[in-house]
């Protein structure tokens, strides 16, 4: 999904949260047990109590520490729950930016989480080299 339309929004991702806790994945026994279920139930509870403005504002309600307490309070959760929330939202925003630059470049596209991790991790460092290298030639 993160290569279907467009930028990735707070009020899009909770849609899709939504969904995942409402998937056949979730009847199967213990499923809901887990604890990126129950993560992922945090983070729903969470967004609910969000108004439109403040998902809005996506990864920059991390300078608004304020703002997040009360979201936690009115979410009854840990303010660190809405910041570990806001952290994940960004980092997937970053693999959306990624997945789109990857499919734009013909290469070739992740299948899991795990592949995705591991190309992430070989394209940063491929970027890195170059980088030093370009550096190293100025001198």
């Amino acid at each position: 999904k993160l290569l279907d339309g467009n930028v990735l929004t707070l009020a899009e991702w909770g849609k899709e949260l939504d969904e995942s806790m409402n998937s056949w994945r979730m009847m199967i026994p213990g499923a809901k047990d887990s604890a990126e279920a129950k993560r992922i139930e945090v983070f729903r509870r969470i967004l609910a109590v969000m108004s439109d403005e403040e998902k809005a504002k996506g990864a920059a309600l991390l300078k608004e520490p304020q703002t997040m307490n009360a979201i936690g309070e009115t979410a009854n959760e840990e303010p660190q729950e809405v910041k570990l929330l806001i952290q994940r939202y960004e980092m997937l925003a970053q693999y959306q930016v990624w997945l789109k630059a990857r499919k734009a470049e013909g290469k070739k596209l992740p299948r899991n989480t795990d592949e995705m991790t591991a190309l992430a991790q070989k394209d940063m460092q491929t970027k890195h080299m170059k980088k030093m290298r370009a550096r190293h030639r100025r001198f």
